[in-house]
């Protein structure tokens, strides 16, 4: 028994002992990472940083100003626009579709649209996360002019491909709209109801969404513009205030605008990592390298 309770005794001191030794690691770190950025700050800096070592949280922190003439900070509770990382999530959501049966990313986009021309009727969900469609980058308008769901397949299929589909890699921002008609085509559900129910809420992320973001606006990252005329930064403003306030917002939808916290974001990397929102072999589906991204092919795209 004694020796038990001595061998017990030890353990517990060694793990303590590890435990300070990582805390006091940890916060090396953090100093070492919070001096460099609040120097940064001098140089314009502005944003939200959050580092994660071994599953634990050694700093999230803002710098610089969410809204620079209203003097509110950046904080871990400030809401960005995240831009093509919504992409990510627009993938996710079409697996998710896979995982439960009801599409396949061989599918061709004709099973779906009945006045897909013949030169994209061959076109794939694959090609489509793949960006290897064929699709001009330049299909589309810009994204927050107001355009219906109607007219933007109108414009997709009445484009003029750049390479046959499934030949070469061409980023373009209409492969993840068409992606998000699908999307609602077959779920039955709006972009933002399907994300919120299959992504944001297993991965508890309480603080992220396309349009439908009720945050306080101090929460909301101003995007700034350097004017050259004037040769000082411009306040653009919110995504909020330039994005269509009816449905007709078919130019941004699927690849841009949807808003998020450094913090959301952090859980979003735990759900996938935990397989709380995909199975593990939909994650590696997904993580895949599918496409050069360069003529070096030193980076590759997988799904979003």
């Amino acid at each position: 028994m004694k020796s038990f309770i001595k061998t017990l005794f030890f353990a517990f001191i060694t793990l303590s002992t590890l435990n300070a030794f990582s805390q006091n690691s940890n916060k090396v770190l953090f100093n070492k990472i919070d001096t460099y950025l609040k120097a940064s700050e001098t140089n314009g800096f502005s944003g939200v940083v959050l580092v994660s070592k071994k599953g634990e949280v050694v700093l999230s922190k803002g710098y610089g100003w969410a809204d620079r003439d209203n003097k509110i900070p950046n904080t871990p509770a400030t809401v960005f626009n995240i831009g093509s990382v919504t992409k990510q999530f627009t993938a996710s959501a079409i697996l998710k579709l896979v995982e439960q049966g009801k599409i396949n990313t061989s599918d061709k986009i004709s099973s779906y649209f009945n006045q897909t021309p013949s030169d994209k009727r061959d076109i794939t969900i694959h090609q489509l996360l793949t960006h290897t469609s064929g699709i001009s980058n330049r299909t589309g308008g810009f994204r927050y002019h107001e355009a219906s769901k109607e007219q933007f397949l109108k414009e997709f299929f009445e484009s003029e491909l750049q390479s046959k589909p499934g030949t070469t890699y061409q980023y373009a921002n209409a492969n993840y709209i068409m992606l998000t008609a699908i999307l609602e085509l077959v779920s039955g559900q709006t972009y933002n109801d399907f994300l919120q129910e299959n992504l944001f809420e297993p991965a508890q992320m309480k603080s992220t969404g396309y349009k439908s973001i009720n945050f306080n606006t101090e929460r909301l990252a101003h995007g700034y513009y350097y004017n050259r005329d004037d040769e000082k930064w411009t306040d653009w403003g919110t995504t909020q205030q330039h994005l269509p306030y009816n449905n007709n917002h078919w130019y941004s939808i699927g690849k841009g605008d949807i808003h998020a916290t450094i913090e959301d974001l952090y859980k979003w990397h735990v759900a996938l990592k935990n397989n709380d929102v995909l199975a593990s072999k939909t994650r590696e589906i997904q993580e895949t390298a599918y496409v050069a991204e360069n003529d070096n092919m030193t980076s590759y795209y997988g799904y979003g």
